[in-house]
């Protein structure tokens, strides 16, 4: 079973022929496998009435490493359609 907890909340406002009013939940995910818990991301953004998911599993079995990366999609306002990409260059960079 995978628990899913809600870390951040941001709200984007309507702005004419830019963006729509939107809200976006930066969420943590766990699931137990063995006797190890692993950690994932969920992003959910709920849009003209309609929620939508993004999930990525198993990243890590650190929850403050998959913290860290979910507080950099807050902080930069990473919207679901683009944080495949940018969680994939987080977890594969060379710097870390």
């Amino acid at each position: 079973m995978t628990d899913i907890t809600n870390i951040y909340k941001k709200g984007f406002s309507k702005i004419e022929n830019i963006q729509s009013q939107e809200v976006v939940f930066y969420n943590l995910s766990g699931m137990k496998c063995d006797d190890i818990v692993v950690y994932g991301i969920e992003l959910a953004s709920q849009r003209d009435g309609k929620l939508t998911k993004l999930s990525i599993d198993n990243i890590s079995d650190s929850k403050m490493w998959v913290i860290d990366i979910i507080t950099y999609l807050y902080e930069n306002a990473i919207k679901p359609e683009i944080s495949l990409g940018v969680i994939d260059d987080i977890i594969n960079s060379t710097f870390l």
